[in-house]
């Protein structure tokens, strides 16, 4: 099912972030730590690029390695790391849980250091790859929310390291534990945190998908 997705993307040029097997250094999911050792794990991975790639004839992925924040070390991080002919983009996911916003922003900007240094050193793109608020166990906090623009200052950790995109996790349902962004309820009123979020959609640093036009039109990098 993948496979025929992808193609249908690639037949009309249009390339896929594809993060696979997200967050293996946790225990919520079959692939985590609990449910594989590590040579399973990079076996099932280098196995899933072959089979799209070399024997589907998927070239529109690019494949992206994103466990789960925080990291005691560059080696913590690249636990499991399949090697670099399987892997396109270094991202890393991190949540606010639970914690105050100055110190979960401390913990950002040393995550985000230590995998922009490993991309760096493996000649691979750095991504924050999901980030946001969990609290008490869920999504945001329906009211009593700490900083009014989280957003911003998120974003700000990844601008000044240099990450070119970060993406936030979704909305299922206007109830608690099952958001991550702040919604508009109706045309005139929102979650408490959906002011400080349209501050941060109007700031001259952030693009979103919608301000991006055709990139197809935009001039290919000058290769070496």
């Amino acid at each position: 099912m993948v496979a025929d997705f992808l193609l249908r993307m690639q037949r009309r040029g249009i390339p896929v972030l594809f993060r696979p097997l997200h967050e293996h250094n946790g225990d919520w999911f079959w692939w985590g730590i609990k449910g594989t050792d590590g040579a399973d794990y990079t076996a099932l991975w280098q196995y899933t690029v072959h089979y799209l790639r070399d024997v589907r004839g998927v070239h529109n992925a690019l494949y992206v390695y994103a466990p789960n924040a925080p990291f005691s070390s560059a080696e913590d991080y690249l636990d499991r790391y399949p090697g670099d002919a399987y892997v396109d983009v270094f991202g890393f996911d991190f949540y606010d849980d639970d914690d105050d916003t100055p110190a979960f922003l401390k913990r950002l900007e040393h995550a985000a250091a230590l995998v922009v240094s490993a991309a760096d050193a493996h000649g691979k793109l750095p991504a924050l790859t999901e980030v946001g608020v969990h609290k008490n166990g869920g999504g945001l906090a329906l009211t009593g929310n700490d900083d009014p623009h989280w957003t911003s200052a998120a974003a700000a950790v990844a601008r000044r390291h240099h990450i070119p995109y970060l993406m936030t996790w979704a909305n299922f349902e206007q109830e608690e534990k099952n958001f991550y962004q702040p919604f508009m309820v109706s045309d005139t009123r929102g979650h408490e945190l959906v002011d400080g979020f349209i501050d941060y959609y109007n700031e001259e640093t952030s693009l979103f998908a919608d301000g991006l036009g055709d990139w197809r039109g935009l001039p290919l990098p000058v290769q070496d």
